[in-house]
């Protein structure tokens, strides 16, 4: 047999198979499945998009089998060649070896990611390649025991089954030809469909036309997704990770405790929008829409109301328009995190998931949307409607998860940590990886404040920094967010700038990001606006020294491990002066019916702001502590009247309650 017959047939063995597979597998996902793209709601996808998933999913899966089949056939005639043996039997055996090799790597990809988290790309290539070769080893020395134990003790059956196989017919030409067909007319009734990016070609944005003639300022409301207050140089880190926020806090209020409602983006932001608890706003999980009480109006309809244009772009898909976050902005500009046909096809895949272990490459919204792509698309729209008063959101998804930052950021803010692995490599590089993002960021967000001082209206322009929540690593045993309600991820940076904004002010006070939309609004309309939603406007704070918090502060969480499950991580918690309450209901790490984690926890941040000492057994603080869990109760039971909930908080839960008669509460 010819090589180039080899290497023909097995490409085409190889389309073939992944054709056919691609096919079945998807329909048998797809046809199951409500939307067949991710981070969905509403109307289920429509026959023809799941049609088109399907096609797609299966000529992507025979291309990418091809690609596999030629480059291990390839690989199989060299290593025949240097063995001197250019018989079928040698190169079958070779090919069967890197193939072995390199499934079995893919098999065990997961723990490489697990033990050397954040590779460089040449490390990445370096480590797949000696791990393929090194699974293709181990095939080899296993295929050479077989052959051997085999001739050994059963050589008849043996060359007997090696004969029956060579005599063996393989498919008719008509039906691997018929196949083959199949996957071209596939390819070409859908690669027109074909796309790896929601985005295309450019924007024209319309201008947009005002209701009125407000007398505030224009605002600028800025969320930096995933940004801890306590990397932030203003706020006291030792890293030169954000000298453009520094000097815009120097110029400015800065809020040195002000905490987010919950952890992680979708309720967060929701409260931002709203100003209403995460229970009262109903977007507490994946996939839940913003559903707003009768009688209550986002943040944006708050500033129609006014006369103001209005103006969203976002970066991080849980708060898309698909989940009616659009509601009250004059144009909502999502379509960064969009998903499409052909990225779901490709992640549905065996051969896209092949790639994702490969590449670390997630093939979905986290890649074209950085700070300079969204500063693309959102200074085209202020130069075009920075003539009249509008109020504009912006959400930025760095430094979120995967952490990658040019490579320029990445290097300078890079440490030898010397050979460390798993956990220990996972804080190290990661926080080097989250602090490189941050001077990304801040270097962005510098130059979308260039642009509105070039417009010309930077001096009657409000503006506002802050976050949706945290980011921990590992202080209390995880690496993300949505886990838990510590201060690295409930405490987030809170800077003002602008008219009616007092220079080079800290506020110590503790404040939550429930009441901002009050307090902008309040900024904002000269004759004022003292509450909105569940939040109370702290104006006051910017020209009072003596002013302190009138009221708790509430926090709640509920969380997902994946979409299946949509509560692995319940908690509660109230906030009182330096003393903070929380109460776990679930905890899928953790589990809270173990009593070395437990349900209650009790800290003293202006003692312990590590969190280190849980201070709920301590007897001296037990009127306290029946305090905040009276505090606690009666809000937790206003959420359940007032709120979108189905379940009870965790404050009220049974479990929690008999824990606590068990600690004498």
């Amino acid at each position: 047999m010819s090589q180039l017959r080899l290497l023909w047939g097995t490409t085409r063995w190889s389309a073939l198979l992944g054709f056919l597979l691609g096919g079945g597998l998807s329909a048998r996902e797809i046809l199951g499945r409500k939307w067949v793209l991710e981070f969905q709601a509403g109307a289920p996808s429509s026959a023809r998009e799941k049609f088109m998933a399907i096609t797609q999913s299966a000529w992507i899966e025979g291309f990418g089998f091809a690609a596999i089949g030629f480059v291990f056939a390839l690989l199989a005639l060299g290593l025949a060649r240097m063995q001197r043996d250019r018989s079928g039997s040698r190169f079958a055996l070779n090919f069967a070896c890197l193939a072995g090799g390199f499934f079995l790597w893919i098999r065990f990809a997961r723990l490489g990611e697990e033990a050397l988290p954040f590779l460089l790309p040449h490390e990445l290539v370096l480590l797949n390649v000696v791990a393929i070769l090194g699974g293709g080893l181990v095939c080899a020395i296993a295929a050479w025991l077989i052959r051997r134990l085999a001739n050994r003790w059963i050589p008849d059956r043996w060359n007997g089954l090696l004969d029956k196989l060579r005599r063996r017919r393989g498919v008719p030409t008509s039906v691997q030809y018929t196949s083959i067909g199949l996957l071209m007319l596939a390819f070409a009734t859908t690669v027109g469909d074909f796309s790896l990016s929601p985005l295309s070609g450019n924007i024209v944005y319309p201008e947009l036309r005002a209701r009125g003639e407000p007398g505030g300022p224009n605002v600028v409301f800025v969320t930096i997704d995933t940004l801890r207050a306590d990397h932030l140089g203003c706020y006291g880190y030792d890293r030169n990770t954000s000298p453009f926020i520094d000097r815009l806090a120097e110029q400015g209020t800065l809020f040195k405790d002000a905490s987010a409602p919950a952890a992680w983006t979708k309720p967060s932001t929701g409260t931002l929008l709203t100003g209403l608890y995460p229970s009262r706003h109903g977007a507490l999980y994946h996939g839940s829409k913003l559903q707003i009480p009768q009688g209550e109006q986002t943040l944006a309809e708050g500033f129609q109301e006014r006369g103001y244009v209005t103006a969203g772009f976002v970066s991080n898909p849980n708060i898309k328009q698909v989940f009616d976050f659009d509601r009250g902005f004059d144009l909502f500009f999502d379509s960064p995190v969009k998903d499409t046909v052909t990225l779901a096809g490709i992640r549905g895949t065996l051969f896209g998931q092949v790639l994702m272990r490969l590449l670390r490459h997630q093939f979905n919204w986290k890649y074209e949307n950085d700070v300079r792509a969204m500063n693309s698309r959102v200074i085209p729209w202020l130069e075009k409607n920075a003539h009249q008063k509008f109020f504009l959101y912006v959400h930025y998804i760095d430094p979120h998860i995967p952490y990658s930052p040019p490579a320029r950021y990445r290097d300078e803010f890079a440490r030898d940590h010397g050979l460390i692995a798993f956990n220990e490599r996972k804080e190290s590089v990661g926080i080097d990886r989250y602090d490189a993002e941050i001077r990304y960021v801040d270097e962005g967000l510098g130059e979308f404040v260039d642009a509105i001082k070039r417009i010309g209206i930077w001096e009657n322009t409000l503006f506002l920094i802050t976050s949706d929540h945290g980011e921990e690593f590992f202080e209390h045993g995880v690496l993300g967010h949505g886990y838990s309600l510590y201060q690295g991820v409930i405490h987030v940076p809170l800077i003002f700038r602008g008219p009616g904004v007092p220079a080079g002010v800290v506020v110590e006070s503790p404040v939550q990001n429930v009441d901002l939309a009050a307090t902008l609004l309040d900024l904002a309309d000269p004759e004022g606006l003292l509450e909105f939603g569940d939040g109370r406007s702290f104006a006051q704070a910017f020209t009072d020294s003596q002013w302190s918090t009138p009221s708790n502060y509430f926090l709640e969480n509920e969380f997902g491990k994946d979409g299946t499950h949509q509560r692995a991580f319940v908690l509660n918690g109230v906030r009182a002066g330096p003393w903070k309450l929380v109460l776990t209901e679930e905890n899928a790490f953790f589990p809270p019916s173990n009593p070395r984690f437990g349900r209650e926890a009790l800290y003293n941040l202006a003692t312990d702001p590590a969190e280190a000492h849980n201070r709920i057994l301590d007897e001296d603080q037990h009127v306290l502590v029946k305090e905040l869990l009276g505090r606690l109760r009666r809000h937790a039971e206003f959420l359940t009247e007032a709120g979108f909930r189905d379940i009870e908080p965790a404050a009220l839960s049974p479990d929690i309650q008999a824990s606590l008669n068990a600690l004498g509460y």
